[in-house]
């Protein structure tokens, strides 16, 4: 009568186990948790943010209990202390104990959850821009090409008993707009996924694209590739990650140094991901600075979680990408590891 029932932790566990198989949101664990208890209040945190609350919580008399999961902090069970007291009353604080563990599995597991929604949302995002792109490419390049072809192919027809050196002419014509209309098809084909990857390989695809580039100044640029003799087999999205990375890399260093020498590298890291560098020491015209080509190699890297780090000066310049080997492609999401940054 003076004190209230003390807290049972198997009845408040049993309780507890309900509200998580049912789905139950943060504040309903809570709820469950602090009549048990017999605090004023209660409070999950994650990152130092409050998540959910049960009650008033006085941050300056309460306990906090880390909670864990697979050795890997997941957020902090902070319990107000009921008045008059120092420390939590020995039953409830057999409870928090026991209940720390399935809190902290159900906190972690509502993390996953929550990046993969956002590993969902971030993939269906690119595929729209993706199929926007596409339809820009084929409605405003592809589209009025072969409409004029059509249109010359008839042109060309109504000639032929008239006047056949004019459809001779026309005829010409057409093929040209055939060759042109092929390069667009290969431009976008090519947008999609380089063809020589499937044809050369990773090492010599980047060795193809980059054997022919010169400085400002006409000089050859002379790119030295170090990677294994035979790199594994790479998912696919990871190798076209690395291979814009590479190629626009080296072509911002013919583009804006007057050094004629740069430095690329391929390097596997404990098997599980591929670090692409690319670096030269001559002096940069201009600094780089944030645009098409450097949004082009940021976005696949960031789609398979992996990180990209520009630190480019006027005495230099170091591109470097760490490209995980396991990525949504192969079932595994991965969060969003930050955004690019770009060291003037």
């Amino acid at each position: 009568m003076l004190f209230g029932r003390s807290a049972d932790p198997v009845e408040t566990l049993t309780r507890l186990g309900t509200d998580l198989t049912a789905g139950a949101p943060p504040p309903l664990w809570l709820h469950t948790l602090r009549p048990t208890l017999g605090v004023p209040g209660i409070a999950l945190r994650q990152d130092g943010t409050t998540i959910a609350t049960a009650g008033t919580v006085d941050d300056g008399h309460t306990t906090l209990t880390a909670l864990r999961a697979g050795g890997e902090k997941v957020g902090d069970l902070v319990v107000c202390l009921p008045p008059g007291h120092l420390r939590l009353p020995r039953a409830a604080a057999a409870v928090v104990e026991l209940v720390a563990a399935p809190l902290a599995q159900a906190l972690h597991a509502a993390r996953l959850t929550e990046q993969l929604r956002l590993s969902r949302s971030r993939v269906v995002t690119v595929l729209e821009e993706e199929r926007r792109r596409m339809r820009r490419d084929l409605h405003d390049g592809l589209g009025p090409t072969l409409t004029g072809i059509a249109y010359n192919a008839d042109a060309a027809v109504n000639l032929i008993a008239p006047d056949p050196h004019r459809a001779v002419e026309t005829l010409h014509g057409l093929r040209a707009d055939v060759g042109d209309a092929i390069g667009e098809i290969r431009r976008i084909v090519y947008g999609l996924r380089p063809s020589a990857l499937d044809e050369l390989g990773l090492v010599d695809a980047v060795r193809q694209r980059v054997a022919h580039l010169r400085c400002a100044d006409g000089r050859p640029l002379d790119v030295t590739i170090t990677a294994p003799d035979r790199l594994p087999p790479l998912p696919a999205a990871v190798e076209v990650a690395a291979h814009r990375v590479a190629v626009e890399s080296v072509t911002n260093i013919a583009r804006h140094s007057d050094c004629a020498t740069a430095a690329l590298t391929l390097e596997l890291v404990n098997a599980d991901s591929l670090c692409v560098t690319v670096a030269h020491t001559g002096r940069c015209a201009e600094p780089w600075t944030p645009g098409v080509g450097i949004r082009s190699m940021h976005e696949p890297v960031e789609q398979i979680g992996g990180t990209l780090a520009i630190d480019a000066t006027l005495e230099g310049a170091t591109v470097t990408a760490d490209l995980p080997l396991t990525t949504p492609e192969n079932g595994t999401p991965h969060p969003d590891n930050g955004p690019l940054t770009v060291n003037p």
